[in-house]
Parts: structure tokens; sequence; C-alpha cells
């Protein structure tokens, strides 16, 4: 599954995995109710890029209101462009956390249609779980200064999937075939996913490179 999201302007460093493989899980690690808002995550933030004369992005994070779910987070993300001409984009997405360790794990819902842009439609007034087809997971480490964003790491995933050590699929790409991408789908249980978590979050479970932003407010 490649979750479509072409044109979100929202946590732009992070979402330019897409169209690369995103690894996509049936459950979550914590049921979306049973969620709980973590305080230190609130707030505004900017994006550290290493570029020169590039585009600033920024995001907000917030909770999402009384019509959804506890702990439930409304990311707004702007991206504003380094060409002065150029329109500023603005988008939201919805998620949730779960805590393991020193970290928090955020949950991104991917509705039934596999484009994580249709989720202020799908869910515009209130969360139905039903909708859900995956979530997409990212590793937020909350510094003094703001927060590190970590994607997860394909070889990793693949690695326990074909020992037997993570309950999923990997399909790989067909070479045959224009922008094919591999598909990892993991189908662990959620009791199996916080043992799993639990034991690799710290280590080769995510990537090495960290995106950060820098708390603004």
């Amino acid at each position: 599954m490649r979750p479509q999201s072409r044109r979100l302007a929202i946590l732009a460093p992070l979402l330019l995995v897409i169209g690369c493989t995103v690894p996509t899980f049936q459950h979550p690690l914590v049921s979306p109710g049973e969620s709980l808002l973590p305080t230190e995550l609130s707030g505004s933030y900017r994006f550290q890029n290493p570029e020169e004369n590039s585009d600033a992005a920024y995001l907000h994070v917030g909770a999402a209101g009384e019509e959804f779910p506890r702990g439930f987070v409304r990311l707004i993300g702007v991206n504003r462009p380094a060409d002065p001409t150029a329109a500023i984009k603005s988008d939201t997405l919805l998620g949730f956390t779960r805590r393991v360790g020193d970290e928090l794990i955020l949950h991104l819902p991917v509705p039934k249609s596999g484009n994580l842009e249709q989720q202020s439609t799908v869910w515009a007034e209130r969360f139905d779980s039903g909708e859900v087809s995956a979530y997409l997971l990212v590793r937020i480490h909350v510094t003094a200064k703001g927060l590190e964003l970590t994607l997860l790491n394909n070889e990793f995933l693949i690695q326990e999937i074909r020992a037997g050590r993570l309950t999923g699929t990997h399909i790989p790409k067909d070479p045959t075939k224009m922008l094919s991408t591999d598909t990892i789908a993991i189908t662990a249980s959620t009791e199996e996913l916080n043992a799993f978590f639990a034991k690799h979050v710290r280590g080769d479970l995510f990537t090495a490179n960290a995106m950060r932003f820098v708390r603004i407010d």
C-alpha cells in the first residue's frame, strides 16, 4: 500500500517519503479512544532545514477538539515557499500518540481510500474507526528545544518479517512497472506491537536521520 498525499504541505519534510515505501500497520499500539494527549507536544514549531534558500515549514500541534476521542491531536502544517511569488500552502492532519519509554509514537489514521488528504473530509465532524484502512507510525522525540521526528527503518522491518519476529508481509516492487514500490504491511496485534516497539524503539526500528523542529511559541 502506498498512501497518497501528493499535495500535503503539512509535515513537508516527513511526507517526502510519499512516493517511496511507507509501512502500514493494521493495528495501532493503543486504541484511539484510550490515547492520552501529551501536553509537552502542544505548541508551534519551525522545521530546521539544512538547505539555504529553501522553503520554510511550520507545524502547530494541539488538541483535535471535543468531537474527537481524547488524546487526538490536530497537526496544522504551513509551507512558505522561498519564491515570494508562490502561494503559501497549509494542510491539516489528525492523529494520536502512544508513549513507549521516553518516546511518542504518532499514529496517522489512513482512510479506506488510502489518501491522507481525505482525513479532513472523512472525519470532518467525528472519528469513526470503521473508516480506517491502516495507520502510519512516526517516532517523536521531545527535546528541550523542540521535536525530532524519525521515520521507520524499512530494511529492519523487512528483516524482522523474514525472520518471523514480526507478523506482516513484504512484497518487493515490480521492476517492470514504473513508479512501483515495495509494500510493507504489518498485521501484528496491538499486544505484539507494544512488545516489539518496547524492545526496538531506541534501536534499529527507526532510521538514524531525524527531522528537527524548533519550538517558536
